[in-house]
């Protein structure tokens, strides 16, 4: 592994690129933020729908499958979702959590402390059933 201060510099580097970048196209931290929200939600959610619902013979579930494992490997590499740090930075809000964001706080609402660990946890536990279903899919 590589040490933390190496991923924090390099998170820092890539979301002040990105910040920069996308405020000369918008103008505005805030629709930066919606922009790279879409884009997350795009991305993120047509594939995982894609690998839940759709055909493992069709081209387009293993370039899903391939998708997904590339947001696995960023996700450990940055120590949680770029997109939703970045979105979290131009929106100057430390309680997203990007598409997941609504189903923490209905569970909060039901008494369950959302934190760095519980919310690793269910980001964990997320991945392996997502990885056990898939792999289910193709094999059968």
């Amino acid at each position: 592994m590589y040490p933390f201060i190496e991923s924090k510099k390099n998170n820092r580097l890539i979301l002040d690129f990105f910040k920069k970048r996308l405020f000369s196209i918008t103008g505005n931290n805030f629709y930066s933020g919606i922009l790279v929200f879409i884009i997350h939600f795009l991305i993120g959610g047509s594939t995982l729908i894609y690998l839940i619902f759709g055909n493992v013979k069709n081209d387009f579930y293993f370039i899903s499958m391939l998708t997904w494992i590339i947001i696995f490997i960023m996700h450990v590499y940055f120590k949680g979702c770029i997109l939703v740090k970045l979105e979290r930075e131009l929106w100057n809000n430390k309680r997203w959590f990007g598409p997941w964001t609504l189903p923490f706080f209905t569970l909060e609402l039901f008494g369950f402390q959302i934190n760095k660990k519980n919310s690793n946890f269910i980001f964990i536990g997320w991945s392996l059933i997502l990885t056990i279903f898939v792999l289910y899919k193709v094999f059968l």
